[in-house]
C-alpha cells in the first residue's frame, strides 16, 4: 500500500516591500453638498452628506435619484483638496447601495478626479455578477471599485505635484432595480497595493491529490502557482494567468508528483 506522505508543504516566498506611505482615504461625511445639482437622470437627485446618511448608516454622500437613466454630478471638496501621496498608484471609489444591492447587477461607476490632469476611470459591475472586472469587489451592500492610475495622472502624482479639488461621480444603469438609485457614496482611497502575498487557507484532497489555496492580492492583477518536488529543484510554472479575485484569489491545483511537493504564489 502507498504510504500517504502527510508533510506536504505550501511554501510561500515574499519579495521585500517597502511601503512608504499608508493608504490614504478621503472620507466623504464631511464634504459640504448644499448646492450640488446633478446632470442627466439626477437632475432631480437629491443629495446629503454626513456621518450616518443612508439606511445603512454608513455615512458619506448620499444620491437620491428617482430615474435609472444615466446621471451624475460634481463634487467640490473646497477646504478638504487633497494633496496626493507620491507613492500612490491606484484610487479606489467605496459606496454603499441602499436597499436591495441585488438589483444593481450591472452598472457603469464612472469617476474622474478634477486634478488638472482629465483622468477618467469606469467599468460596469455588479453585485453577485459573475463578469465583474477584477477591481470590482461587492461584498453585500458595499462595492469597492479600484483603478490604477492612468500613465498621465501617474506622473503627476509621482511628480509630487498633483492636488485632489472635487470629481464627478455617476451611475450608468444597464440594470437596475427598482427604478431608482439610492447610494451613499463612502470614500475614495489613493494607495500603493502590497505586492505581499500571504496564503490566507490552504487544503488538500488526498484522493484527488489537489491542493486548494486563498491568498490575499491586488485588484487587476494575475498570478501563478509554481511548484517543485524538492527544494533543491528550481520551481516551475504549475498554473499561470490566474485572475485576481479582487483582495483575495482562490484556485485548485493538482499536485504533480502525487502526496508531497511545494508550492508558491507569484505576482506575474
Amino acid at each position: 500500500m502507498k504510504q500517504l506522505i502527510t508533510s506536504l508543504v505550501a511554501v510561500l516566498a515574499i519579495p521585500a516591500l517597502v511601503q512608504t506611505a499608508q493608504a490614504q482615504t478621503i472620507s466623504l461625511s464631511g464634504v459640504n453638498v448644499s448646492g450640488t445639482s446633478g446632470y442627466g437622470a439626477w437632475s432631480g437627485a437629491t443629495f446629503t452628506s454626513g456621518p450616518s446618511v443612508g439606511s445603512a448608516g454608513t455615512g458619506g454622500i448620499e444620491v437620491v435619484a428617482p430615474s435609472i437613466g444615466f446621471g451624475g454630478t460634481y463634487i467640490d471638496l473646497a477646504g478638504g483638496s487633497t494633496h496626493i501621496n507620491a507613492s500612490s498608484t491606484q484610487v479606489t471609489v467605496t459606496f454603499t447601495i441602499n436597499g436591495t444591492a441585488s438589483g444593481y447587477n450591472w452598472v457603469g461607476t464612472p469617476f474622474n478626479p478634477n486634478d488638472g490632469i482629465g483622468a477618467g476611470y469606469n467599468y460596469y459591475s455588479g453585485s453577485g455578477n459573475p463578469g465583474n472586472p477584477a477591481g470590482a469587489v461587492w461584498s453585500g451592500n458595499t462595492a469597492s471599485l479600484t483603478w490604477d492610475l492612468s500613465p498621465a495622472e501617474l506622473a503627476a502624482v509621482q511628480g509630487g505635484g498633483d492636488t485632489l479639488y472635487g470629481f464627478n461621480i455617476g451611475i450608468d444603469p444597464a440594470s437596475v432595480s427598482p427604478a431608482n438609485i439610492d447610494i451613499t457614496y463612502n470614500s475614495i482611497t489613493f494607495s500603493a497595493p502590497s505586492t505581499s502575498i500571504q496564503i490566507t487557507s490552504q487544503s488538500y484532497n488526498p484522493a484527488t491529490h489537489q491542493f486548494a489555496l486563498t491568498w490575499t492580492s491586488s485588484p487587476g492583477k494575475n498570478y501563478t502557482v509554481l511548484s517543485t518536488s524538492n527544494l533543491t529543484t528550481p520551481m516551475s510554472p504549475l498554473v499561470t494567468n490566474i485572475a485576481s479575485g479582487g483582495t483575495t484569489t482562490s484556485t485548485t491545483v493538482t499536485m504533480p508528483a502525487g502526496d508531497s511537493g511545494f508550492l508558491k504564489i507569484q505576482q506575474q
